[in-house]
């Protein structure tokens, strides 16, 4: 198959394809933020290192939720909702 002029693909083009792009991207993208940070040291090291602790979903709060949703007792304060908005503007 011929895709734009490019020609066939060949077994080592299909074989970068059906690496996991995921994977790959992940890892060098890792690799780069290391070595951003390399020259950071001191009290911010320590804060960079205590960030990378912190989950990125809270996943009690996540839970929470799902089981008031479930249990039907959820409930949404339109109130609250719109002092935090108009409180934003």
């Amino acid at each position: 198959m011929e895709i734009r002029g490019l020609g066939s693909p060949n077994s080592s083009q299909l074989k970068q394809i059906k690496k996991d792009p995921v994977k790959d991207i992940k890892s060098s993208s890792e690799n780069d933020f290391s070595k951003e940070f390399e020259k950071i040291t001191g009290d911010s090291m320590k804060y960079i290192e205590l960030s990378r602790k912190i989950p990125n979903v809270r996943n009690h709060l996540v839970q929470s939720y799902k089981n008031s949703i479930n249990e039907g007792t959820y409930s949404i304060n339109i109130s609250e909702i719109v002092k935090k908005m108009l409180g934003e503007i």
